[in-house]
């Protein structure tokens, strides 16, 4: 088809500033030069409920805090109730209130974090792996380059899988240990924003084969965010059979959400053989969140009618891949920096960030300016690491206890 154009917005005061203040990556030029239109206009016939939408930005939040490495969950959960305050790190971020830390851990692959907590008002368990935010991990991104699984046909991205094997025994101990821990849990989720996505699939292979036990009535869900593509035609075809076998016995839903002007859906490119496994993903565009046609699933760009106009107030009119659930993760993660900085050394942790964020804050968030997180961890979070902490109990063929992987399990650190 002919070279499409989206819609021009005129942008706000506001949103130049947030714009011109980027540090993270979004991947807009990936957009622009590899990702193809689909032929198919997205109309209000396949607008996503209400519920779908609720369900996405719901469980994007814990998504968005496993691409933090510089401070542990653990703190942010038994802190939840100042870090929700206005201006503090996860301000708008209520669902994840009350939430249970369980564990965290870091690969022994590119130091990959991951996290298990749980939700007792939904009775959900949920692990959640981090995005790409270190140069290790963004040079397992570019390893495209075909791995073939011995007990699986086809073959996979080699970088992503190298991630999975490093962080899946700590993993399978975590989510063992959330069920032993609570076991009126009713739903696994796993979910993962840009790679962690990509390993979010893999994982929940793992599920579909029983690597990762579950109970019988336990219901799972999958949850991705901007996810590349992650195997060929053969290795997802294979993964689509192992998820309708599952299904005879479990409920399970597939929740994969692509955004406007997010290139990362478009990678690696089709042309190298690799596909998505959702048929049925969501797209995001201008705040609006559709239904993809599985004959259109390929696809990264939509047009979608009516198109916006200027009288429309519109929060991230240029879209990208950081902007998912109406949240800018460069936000909380910018204010995690900031809060990591007030840890260091001190007890008054509160007034330090809030002298901190002042200097950034005022008058209002929507003159903040963003930085970049750290792609290394925290000394908070080696604290974490050290050989001495207790790890998380694992399977005899975990190997959890390798001196290059590292876990924590039991009760949180207090502030």
């Amino acid at each position: 088809m002919s070279k499409v154009k989206a819609p021009k917005y005129t942008l706000t005061e506001a949103q130049r500033h947030m714009y011109a203040s980027e540090k993270l990556t979004n991947f807009r030029w990936v957009a622009k030069y590899l990702a193809k239109y689909s032929a198919y206009t997205l109309t209000d016939k396949d607008l996503a409920s209400a519920d779908v939408e609720f369900q996405l930005a719901d469980i994007g939040q814990y998504a968005e805090i496993a691409s933090n490495n510089i401070v542990p969950v653990s703190f942010i959960f038994n802190n939840i109730d100042k870090m929700l305050q206005p201006d503090f790190p996860l301000e708008g971020y209520e669902g994840l209130r009350d939430s249970v830390w369980v564990a965290e851990y870091f690969g022994r692959v590119s130091h990959l974090h991951s996290y298990v907590a749980y939700r007792p008002h939904s009775k959900q368990l949920v692990a959640a792996t981090s995005g790409t935010c270190s140069v290790p991990q963004a040079m397992q991104d570019l390893r495209t380059l075909y791995h073939r699984p011995r007990h699986a046909p086809g073959v996979v991205h080699s970088g992503f899988w190298s991630l999975y094997k490093g962080v899946r025994d700590l993993v399978y101990a975590g989510i063992a240990t959330g069920f032993k821990e609570h076991p009126d849990a009713e739903e696994l989720v796993i979910t993962g924003h840009s790679m962690g996505g990509a390993v979010s699939y893999l994982l929940i292979m793992d599920v579909f084969l029983g690597k990762i036990p579950i109970p019988a009535k336990c219901r799972l869900k999958l949850a991705s965010f901007g996810a590349p593509r992650v195997g060929d035609a053969a290795f997802v075809k294979h993964w689509r059979e192992l998820r309708t076998a599952f299904q005879e016995k479990h409920e399970f839903t597939e929740l994969c959400v692509k955004a406007y002007n997010d290139g990362v859906p478009s990678l690696p490119p089709r042309s190298f053989g690799y596909r998505h496994f959702t048929e049925k993903p969501f797209y995001l565009i201008h705040g609006r969140l559709y239904k993809v046609p599985p004959s259109e699933s390929e696809f990264s760009l939509f047009l979608a009618d009516p198109a916006p106009t200027n009288d429309q107030p519109i929060q991230y009119p240029r879209g990208g891949h950081n902007y998912y659930n109406g949240r800018n993760m460069e936000r909380v993660l910018t204010r995690l920096q900031w809060l990591q900085k007030a840890m260091l050394g001190q007890d008054d942790w509160v007034n330090r960030y809030k002298k901190r964020a002042s200097k950034h804050l005022a008058p209002s968030i929507s003159q903040l300016k963003p930085g970049l997180p750290p792609s290394s961890p925290s000394m908070a979070m080696a604290a974490m690491q050290d050989p001495k902490h207790e790890g998380l109990p694992t399977p005899s063929s975990s190997n959890a206890s390798s001196p290059s992987g590292s876990s924590t399990s039991s009760t949180p650190p207090q502030p």
